[in-house]
């Protein structure tokens, strides 16, 4: 268990800022990210802006692999941020990977804090994912194979969008760089934006809702992580197999906060192959 209650703000507030381990930050890494997805937006399979909801934000992009002979898997990827920052813009990179491995990938945009509650942004999101699965056959993506992936907050947002659907629709995870427990998050200013109390804190932390019955999950982070962000995925796997669940944690040499979301598309990486695999087979 880790001991943030007495630590100073200074302390507490490094270890729940990812960028404190990435010399000259993360700005250059979100570029990235954003010039992977005008890559992939030019991808012949591409759709842009389909609606999943009546409101501004309820949008997504969806990549499709050309010519699939039967639906394929759809991996439907949740970006980070703190619930406070980027958007689909920046979070479709991972899409020429996976529709050249014969892999749909789906990016909704979610509204952001503090214009939504951390709340309203897990319903916003879990929306999205019931739209995906009930609209399946239409879009051309297999319904039996929906893999939810998200990284940071967003793998947040995907473990409570798999509890909240029904049993079976989400038959994998892909949690990268976790928030699984968010009421340290509470005592740093990322919560200046959030507005939550530790009362609402605990009631959306993944790693005090887990329960039997889940899909399989794979919790990756990478070795360049904080202290804080290493502990969260190491109590929340614990607490996935405790309950019964299939779940593999790997850490990534050399990889960081930033750069590890990178490999999610890339078959040559453990991470990529694994994504695959679970994504293809609902299998870790």
């Amino acid at each position: 268990m880790s001991g943030w209650r007495s630590w100073p703000p200074e302390v507490l507030g490094r270890e729940y800022s990812p960028s404190s381990t990435v010399p000259g930050g993360y700005a250059r890494f979100v570029r990235l990210w954003a010039d992977g997805t005008q890559r992939a937006r030019r991808l012949a399979g591409a759709r842009i802006d389909v609606p999943y909801g009546p409101g501004p934000d309820d949008l997504l992009d969806l990549y499709l692999p050309v010519g699939a002979p039967d639906g394929p898997p759809l991996v439907v990827f949740l970006h980070g941020g703190y619930w406070q920052e980027v958007s689909k813009a920046e979070s479709g990179f991972a899409a020429p990977g996976l529709v050249a491995a014969g892999i749909a990938l789906a990016v909704p945009e979610y509204t952001l804090a503090p214009r939504a509650s951390v709340r309203e942004i897990v319903e916003q999101t879990t929306r999205a994912v019931r739209w995906l699965a009930d609209h399946a056959p239409e879009l051309g993506v297999d319904g039996d194979r929906v893999v939810l992936a998200g990284h940071s907050a967003g793998a947040q947002l995907a473990f409570m969008a798999a509890l909240a659907v029904p049993p079976g629709t989400v038959t994998g995870l892909v949690l990268l760089g976790g928030v699984f427990d968010l009421e340290p998050v509470v005592h740093t200013p990322i919560n200046d934006a959030l507005g939550l109390d530790e009362a609402e804190a605990r009631t959306l932390s993944p790693v005090r809702l887990v329960r039997p019955g889940l899909p399989p999950a794979l919790v990756i982070l990478g070795t360049g992580e904080t202290d804080e962000f290493r502990r969260q995925s190491r109590e929340f796997a614990a607490a996935f197999a405790a309950a019964g669940n299939e779940v593999a944690r790997l850490e990534v040499e050399g990889r960081h906060h930033f750069d590890l979301p990178l490999e999610l598309g890339d078959a040559a990486t453990e991470l990529g192959m694994r994504t695959t695999r679970l994504a293809r087979s609902g299998r870790l």
